[in-house]
């Protein structure tokens, strides 16, 4: 199962290397059981650097030992990050160029298929189809498409829709 967002690649702290973080994104993972009751998986701090959902933080509730993991695995993917820099710095340069473009173009990458108010942000809602499954991501321009809320859903034997998970943005907190 996908758990990224397609057209937004993950990095830990990454964008803390290229300088100031405009803002935050507060959110939280829930997972949907078989039955459709919703379980709270992770929440997570994190922001859009060049297109990519840098993690700032994150922890999963009632697991203290995959939080220290996951902080971990946070710290070591900046260090990554701070590597790749160094040795790849058109590959910034590329990415800073194409995420403006997007940006540019209102966050439509795919089949819009709504608009919507999240958190005081207009959004645009996208949504990916594919034989196994369906990814709708409601982004917004005014935070360089950071993806306010999106879910996941599974095709189930009858060709309908189970959702499986869901993001939600629960405060965003501006830096500037």
């Amino acid at each position: 199962m996908r758990l990224g967002i397609p057209g937004i690649p993950t990095d830990s702290q990454a964008g803390l290397a290229a300088g100031t973080v405009p803002y935050t994104v507060d959110s939280v993972f829930i997972r949907h059981a078989d039955d459709g009751s919703p379980a709270i998986d992770m929440y997570s701090t994190s922001y859009i650097h060049n297109g990519r959902d840098i993690q700032l933080s994150s922890s999963l509730p009632g697991h203290p030992f995959a939080t220290a993991i996951r902080r971990m695995l946070d710290a070591t993917g900046f260090v990554l990050f701070q590597l790749r820099a160094v040795f790849h710095p058109d590959s910034e340069q590329a990415e800073s160029a194409a995420h403006a473009v997007r940006v540019k173009n209102g966050c439509v990458n795919g089949p819009l298929v709504g608009r919507e108010t999240i958190l005081n942000y207009p959004t645009v809602a996208i949504e990916y189809v594919d034989a196994a499954d369906r990814t709708t991501v409601w982004m917004s321009s005014d935070l360089g498409c950071f993806p306010l809320r999106m879910t996941f859903d599974e095709r189930r034997p009858d060709s309908t829709f189970r959702q499986v998970m869901e993001r939600r943005a629960l405060k965003v907190t501006s830096n500037l």
